[in-house]
Formats: C-alpha cells, structure tokens, sequence
C-alpha cells in the first residue's frame, strides 16, 4: 500500500498519483521524487491527478507536513485534479496551495477519475482555479 506514480496517458500529459490504504510521509517525499523526475523527462505542461479514493489522505503529522505538499513546484508541472477527497479537505489543501505557491498551478476538486480526465480535456482558461465539479 501507499502512493504509486504513473503515467496516466501515453502522450505523457498526465501524471497520475494513486494513493492507497495508509501512506506515510517517506511514502509521498518517494513518489514527489519520482513524479519529478517524470517532469524532468518531458518539455511539456504535465497535469496531475491525485486518486485518494482508495487511500487515507493525510497521515499523522499532516499539519507539520502541509507546507511539503504545495512547495517545489516543477516548471513543467499543469493544472492539479485531487480526485475522490470531500469539500472540507479540498479547501483546507487549496488555502495551503494558495498561501504557499507563488505561481502554483491551478486546483480542482473531481468525484472521479473520468471527470477529472474530462476536466483536462476541456479548455483550460474556462476552467478556474477554485472550480469543484459534481458527478
């Protein structure tokens, strides 16, 4: 169990992190490593999709460990589709982003892998940063 980082689309437009049962720090700190080493393989934006319906979102010593979720952002790094978490923990991760990242990408919340794929297919200057779709 944990986090697994994969490419969601074989054009490597996607980066998709499932999370899975419980995880732990070392755990995201791992797949954040690897997630940028898969940016630094491409000279594209790369959206992510983060897949907690399956895992616990945030482990013991989430507060001390916010500020790791929303620093070092990757050039190349798009727009970012939290996928499966509820409104509270959406906007409590947004706030975080927002305070944090100076040119971030942009945040939305999806109910589910589909719409989230849908969401970054459609344009993305329509979509704004703060938008929660419903399925």
């Amino acid at each position: 169990m944990g986090i697994q980082t994969i490419w969601d689309n074989e054009e490597k437009t996607i980066i998709r992190h499932v999370y899975e049962g419980v995880w732990t720090w070392r755990d995201f700190n791992t797949n954040l490593s690897r997630s940028r080493a898969m940016l630094d393989t491409v000279n594209h934006p790369v959206h992510v999709i983060i897949d907690t319906r399956s895992g616990k979102l945030l482990p013991d010593g989430s507060v001390s460990n916010l500020r790791s979720m929303t620093s070092g952002i990757h050039p190349n790094q798009g727009r970012t589709i939290l996928v499966g978490t509820n409104l509270f923990v959406s906007r409590l991760y947004n706030a975080f982003f927002l305070a944090y990242c100076d040119q971030g990408p942009s945040l939305a919340l999806a109910p589910s892998l589909e719409t989230a794929r849908a969401m970054l297919s459609e344009h993305e200057t329509r979509v704004p940063a703060w938008a929660i779709y419903a399925s």
